[in-house]
């Protein structure tokens, strides 16, 4: 058999067989294996600056893709999508900025082409992020990098069309205002219920809930765990594990409001990993409504497991507003001329929990002026009495809400230490407490009174610090960037009071 004039079956080690070999050497590393890639919002701050060390890519095999969007093409179901093993990078330190130099848009709704090389010269190093909770159970360099050339390429035509139409959810038809209202009606008490609210420990990630009196959760408002294992808290919740799964309301698609739910995704092969009892409760979640909203191939995997067991509710773009038994839910949306990000962030869900003594605003990573109007009348203010501080205490275009003067009103702020966004920042805390807030933080947590993944708004009635001023907040040694050595804490415990075990509750 001959191949362009190649005799194959001449001596071995012959010019003739040394040149077929590097001929199909040439060819294999033409179809080298190549992965579409999105960079990850995880990679800029609030503001979406680059913040200057970190740069996460979410990726997917191109054969994959391309199967993926057959797929969904010949069926209109994104649950007929069989294959879908996305994989999620990080550039080194040192390949950051040939990456960013390659790179023809740094950007987070634009598709990249990335060629899979062997090491070696020039090739650029993708170190592997595993997430969700089973990551903190593997050893450090459990997974093996990626390299990739220098040759970056932006996605167009057909091909990008096709991953557009994957990560914009589209077709996927829209819940009704009712079916969204019956669910989360079916978790909440039809009888008068004073509902608390539960902040939980997840360290640089946001995980909110409605809880009974028995510290049962009822409702989620997100259930996140950060991307990094750097920034996780010393102590893993456990939330999942409820007689009656609670439904979760997302506030938007970032890894670090949602992937509590997974148990583990890696670069081997390894997948990504939904935990059962994260697949076995409703999620209700907007669409991405444009480009810059658009999901990564991680995200996709996680709505598209949803849609297997049909667990996933659309929130319906007709509606601004639903009304629950002891909750209203919100979608935000920029005001025109607010100079608000057209992001995630800002187009996602809020939640409002209705209290007879003050109610308390969960808000993800909306900017205030973000949620709708509903919460900026005069009525709204006065009656409330408690919110988790947007995107984690960073920065922000809109003020808090003033207070009337003497109002108790109490604010959480949901983060870790060693994150590298300068969360939270001082000049928002300090905004908030001129206001009239109080501030708790779930970096304390552990060292607060009661359980380690509640932040208390106050103590209840039988907790033996509460005579002390139990809970109150001390801050000290503000810097540009940093508020050190914030310090929550329950003097009931300093005092060496009697050690019988008391809880703290969110009770404003």
């Amino acid at each position: 058999m001959a191949m362009n004039s190649t005799n194959i079956s001449a001596t071995p080690g012959s010019v003739e067989v040394k040149g077929y070999v590097r001929k199909r050497a040439q060819m294999a590393l033409v179809r080298k294996e190549k992965l579409y890639a999105l960079i990850d919002e995880a990679s800029f701050d609030e503001t979406g600056q680059d913040i200057g060390d970190i740069l996460i890519l979410d990726t997917i095999s191109k054969a994959m893709a391309d199967l993926a969007a057959r797929t969904f093409k010949r069926s209109q179901s994104f649950a007929s999508v069989e294959a879908w093993d996305p994989k999620v990078f990080r550039l080194t330190k040192t390949d950051r900025r040939k990456f960013l130099d390659a790179t023809p848009s740094l950007d987070t709704h634009t598709w990249l082409e990335l060629t899979v090389c062997e090491p070696g010269e020039g090739a650029l190093t993708l170190m592997p992020v595993v997430l969700g909770t089973g990551a903190d159970d593997l050893p450090q360099g459990s997974d093996d990098p990626t390299t990739i050339l220098p040759k970056i390429r932006r996605v167009s035509g057909r091909n990008a069309e096709a991953l557009d139409t994957l990560a914009m959810l589209a077709g996927l038809e829209e819940s009704t205002e009712q079916a969204i209202q019956e669910e989360v009606d079916r978790a909440l008490p039809k009888s008068e219920f004073q509902a608390r609210v539960a902040v939980y420990d997840v360290g640089q990630a946001n995980c909110n809930a409605v809880i009974d009196s028995d510290f049962q959760p009822l409702v989620y408002f997100d259930m996140g765990w950060p991307w990094s294992r750097y920034t996780t808290p010393p102590t893993k919740p456990d939330l999942l594990q409820q007689e009656n799964p609670a439904p979760v309301l997302l506030s938007h698609w970032d890894f670090d409001h949602w992937s509590f739910a997974l148990e583990k995704t890696g670069s081997n092969g390894n997948g990504l990993k939904v935990k059962n009892d994260a697949l076995n409760r409703f999620w209700i979640a907007r669409k991405p409504l444009v480009k810059e909203h658009k999901l990564g191939p991680s995200h996709i995997a996680f709505a598209i497991e949803l849609l297997k067991k049909k667990k996933l509710l659309i929130w319906p773009e007709n509606i601004p507003s639903i009304a629950t038994y002891h909750i209203q839910l919100f979608a935000c949306k920029p005001p025109i001329g607010s100079g608000l990000p057209n992001d995630r962030n800002n187009n996602g869900l809020a939640m409002l929990v209705l209290r007879a003594t003050g109610n308390i605003l969960l808000t993800g990573d909306a900017d205030y002026s973000a949620i709708t109007g509903h919460l900026q009348n005069k009525c709204a203010t006065e009656n409330l009495h408690g919110m988790v501080l947007p995107h984690h205490g960073g920065a922000l275009k809109t003020p808090p809400p003033e207070l009337p003067y003497g109002q108790y009103a109490h604010a959480v702020v949901s983060s870790h230490p060693a994150n590298t966004y300068g969360h939270p920042r001082a000049d928002e805390l300090i905004k908030c407490m001129s206001a009239g807030w109080q501030l708790s933080f779930t970096m304390n947590a552990h060292i607060t009174c009661g359980r380690t993944t509640i932040i208390p708004f106050g103590c209840t009635e039988n907790c033996p610090g509460k005579q002390y001023n139990a809970c109150r907040l001390e801050v000290y040694g503000v810097t540009k960037n940093w508020i050190g050595g914030v310090h929550v804490h329950c003097e009931a415990l300093e005092k060496r009071l009697p050690t019988k075990k008391f809880q703290c509750q969110i009770k404003i």
